[in-house]
């Protein structure tokens, strides 16, 4: 089994600029939903969630995100898309 990197610094919830670790039943959209920054949509979040975690979803498949898997959440600074219909584009 793969080494996890899961200590106390580790989110038990989403927040943003945080760490988490995904539960079995969570999506990406309530992961962003939860830890997104203030002011920030939750496409734009996940966007970031994938952008700062590409080896947490299968084939890089923005809908199958893997469960046991420790993800680094975004703060504002961290986000990366300019608008919300940028997001929305991508």
């Amino acid at each position: 089994m793969p080494a996890r990197d899961f200590n106390a610094q580790t989110s038990a919830s989403p927040s943003p600029g945080s760490r988490y670790m995904i539960q079995r039943d969570d999506t990406l959209w309530q992961v962003a939903e939860q830890a997104r920054p203030a002011g920030v949509s939750v496409h734009q979040t996940m966007l970031d969630i994938q952008r700062l975690n590409p080896n947490a979803f299968i084939n890089g498949n923005i809908n199958q995100i893997k469960a046991g898997y420790i993800i680094y959440l975004p703060d504002s600074g961290d986000i990366s898309s300019a608008d919300l219909d940028a997001a929305l584009a991508e």
